[in-house]
């Protein structure tokens, strides 16, 4: 396996893993991996989550005049031990803060990250358990994302 896991967007197919060491399904299942993966984009494969070649007869497309989803910028949220920053663009909405969080990650409210509603060991391991790195912690100038042992792919039922 490769030190540094990287994902190449084939356009108008598959997305290209190479170096995944760990990967689950949607019910949270350790799958096998092997050095270099082509994982579907269409949803039309017979083999998913696997690419084979569907995306040819269904003319399915990577790319359109659409600009990416979310707030193109990167949001702080300051509590007295704990700063949160958060980036909407790249946020997978997997819930996990809101799910982990409690009142001090409710999107409903305004603000909708209140780090000193919990603890900051708390607001640590809800920040390590966001799938996307949407949601990182601030020290000064630097953002620290903090990932725990998990899969570098989960596959989501329908994503």
């Amino acid at each position: 396996m490769t030190d540094t896991p990287k994902i190449e967007e084939r356009e108008n197919g598959p997305l290209v893993v190479k170096g995944i060491t760990r990967m689950e399904d949607a019910e949270g299942n350790r799958m096998e991996v092997k050095e270099v993966m082509a994982l579907c984009r269409c949803g039309k494969s017979g083999n998913k989550p696997f690419c084979d070649g569907s995306h040819n007869e269904a003319g399915f497309q990577s790319r359109d005049d659409r600009e990416p989803a979310g707030k193109d910028k990167i949001l702080s949220y300051e509590g007295e031990e704990v700063t949160v920053a958060y980036n909407p663009r790249v946020c997978s909405h997997a819930a996990e803060c809101v799910r982990m969080g409690g009142d001090a990650f409710d999107p409903k409210a305004k603000p909708w990250i209140k780090p000193d509603e919990i603890s900051a060991d708390r607001v640590r391991e809800i920040v390590a358990a966001c799938p996307s790195g949407a949601l990182a912690l601030v020290d000064g100038d630097t953002r620290e994302h903090l990932f725990t042992e998990r899969a570098e792919i989960t596959i989501q039922r329908h994503g």
